[in-house]
This record gives structure tokens, sequence and C-alpha cells, in this order.
């Protein structure tokens, strides 16, 4: 089902690995409790505080031509996207739980152009303090030019204190993922 080498890098069943934070596991689960809605995760854990994890998730349906197009022209160039337009086009991908803070479009690895972007939640729950959550999302590669088109994100979410401690690894892990 997966797998992880002596170097912390996790290989997944969906053919993409990436490189975990130093002392993060993989969450395992039992596949007689996994619902169709729950065979697209991954769940990442981090070793000290089992609050905060690592979420890769796959878009539940084919996101169609117009959407596909939308997310190439925003990842045409890299640097800076427009905010605006990066929320925008995740209502139609994968929702927000905030507003978009900052969008970047990186080069993965493999080569593949990547959405990266953080978010600000004003409250969360009786939690008090603000909330916080990075996203790199990128297209699910495909078997042939006629299958659907899937994007996939990898999420982390946190208070913002802890996220501030933790996202400079959260970062390099995610922008350690590639297809093999």
């Amino acid at each position: 089902m997966f797998a992880i080498d002596p170097t912390k890098n996790y290989c997944s069943q969906y053919g993409w690995n990436l490189s975990l934070p130093y002392g993060w596991r993989v969450l395992p689960r039992d596949p007689s409790e996994l619902s169709s809605a729950m065979e697209n995760i991954e769940v990442f854990v981090h070793p000290q505080d089992p609050s905060l994890s690592m979420t890769w998730t796959r878009s539940p349906r084919d996101i169609g031509k117009r959407l596909w197009q939308q997310f190439c022209l925003t990842t045409l160039q890299m640097g800076a996207a427009s905010t605006s337009e990066v929320q925008e086009l995740m209502t139609y991908i994968f929702r927000l739980i905030g507003n978009v803070d900052t969008a970047l479009v990186i080069s993965l690895p493999d080569g593949q152009r990547a959405l990266e972007l953080t978010e600000k939640i004003k409250s969360f729950g009786n939690v008090g303090e603000c909330m916080q959550g990075y996203h790199l999302i990128c297209p699910v590669r495909r078997a042939s030019q006629s299958a659907p088109l899937y994007m996939q994100q990898l999420s982390f979410y946190a208070r913002s204190s802890k996220f501030e401690q933790e996202i400079a690894s959260v970062m390099k892990s995610a922008r350690s993922f590639q297809y093999l």
C-alpha cells in the first residue's frame, strides 16, 4: 500500500513520493473502515503533536477543460500569482476555509508546475486564535490524454503560533512532491 524508505521519503500507492519532515509519519488506516470518500486521502502526523497533520487529497471529480485551462493560465509564469484569481479558482477545485493570503507558482522536482498558497482563517470554532492554512495544488498525473482531469493538494492547517513554527518544514516537504 505504501512505503517509507530510510531517507524518510514516503512512496504513495498513487505513484508519487515526498520527503516527510523529520519525525513525521503516515497515519495508518484500517481498510475496512474506509468509505469511498476516504480512499483518496493520505494523512501524515507530527511526531510530538498529533493534532498537527498534512493531508493529501485528490479532487473527487474531473475538473473539466475550462477549469484545467484556468489552472494552466494561472500557473503559466513562475512566481507570485493573483490572490483574487486563485481564490476564485479554488472555489471550484478545493474549497478553502479562509481567504487566500499568498499565492505562488512553483516548479516541483519532476518539472510539474504547482500552485502554492496560504490562507488565513479569522476564527475557527472556539479556538479563539486565528488559524492558517498551507496548500500545494497540482494536477494528478494522467495515464492518457483522454483520462479525466483530477487535481490533488497537500494541505496543512494550524493555529497561527503553531503554523509559524512548522511551516518551513511543511513547505520543504511539500516542495519535494514528485511522480516517480
